[in-house]
């Protein structure tokens, strides 16, 4: 079973992907719509899970995390398409520490 299959029977529960892709062993890229993000983030939240950092793109917003489950360490990549400017004030709620990348993608 890869990092992906992991990961991925995890978040299936409540959640599903646009894409899944698996670029190194721990380092995984999934392509969400916000509502799909929404519904897959309380699953990683239960898990020791840390804001990395936010990057926009030209047509998504990159949000990349690390997370350990099951003594593994995992760094995810959630690609949000189809967001809205409120979808920021919703990461904030989220993820507190979010609100300086989001300040800068803002200026930017």
């Amino acid at each position: 079973m890869t990092s992906l299959d992991t990961l991925t029977s995890i978040l299936n529960q409540k959640c599903s992907f646009m894409a899944a892709i698996q670029n190194t062993p721990q380092n995984i890229l999934y392509v969400v719509t916000k509502e799909n993000f929404l519904k897959c983030f309380p699953i990683l939240k239960r898990f020791d899970l840390k804001l990395r950092f936010l990057e926009k793109r030209k047509l998504s917003l990159d949000i990349h995390i690390s997370v350990v489950i099951q003594e593994v360490f995992f760094e995810v990549t959630f690609r949000v398409v189809e967001y809205s400017p409120s979808f920021f004030q919703e990461i904030v709620k989220l993820l507190p520490n979010a609100d300086v990348f989001i300040q800068e993608i803002l200026r930017g």
